[in-house]
């Protein structure tokens, strides 16, 4: 499973939060880098939203609810799905009254998130490569 994992490509992810999550992503199935003849490409398409459920009663800081979701599917070389997937996540960051640390929150969750999506991605897909070959 983990050859058929580093020989998957991974396609570019659209925005900042596509391009962490593509990074976490090779972090976790192309750790010795993307493959120099790839048998498979992973396409990837990243939602988020952001809601505030929640006010503080010291009015300090704002909790802030951030939820992402990828839509992934795994095509072989053909451009033929194998098999896709959603996978989904939340992470939790404070807003307060300074947008430099606001940023920093969301960044930061983004990259919680990010961590979060490409490990249940991963087991997703190494499930289905286990299933592939019958074991």
């Amino acid at each position: 499973m983990r050859g058929d994992l580093a020989a998957i490509k991974i396609a570019t992810i659209a925005e900042r939060g596509g391009q962490v999550l593509r990074n976490a992503l090779l972090d976790y199935l192309t750790p010795e880098g993307e493959p120099r003849q790839p048998l498979y490409q992973l396409v990837v398409t990243r939602a988020e939203a952001e809601q505030s459920p929640l006010r503080r009663l010291d009015e300090v800081a704002i909790l802030q609810i951030l939820r992402v979701s990828a839509t992934w599917s795994l095509l072989d070389l053909s451009g033929a799905r194998l098999t896709t997937g959603i996978s989904r996540t939340v992470a939790r960051f404070d807003v307060t009254r300074s947008q430099p640390a606001n940023e920093a929150a969301r960044e930061n969750a983004r990259e919680r998130a990010a961590r979060d999506l490409a490990e249940d991605i991963r087991m997703k897909l190494a499930l289905y490569f286990r299933q592939r070959r019958g074991l």
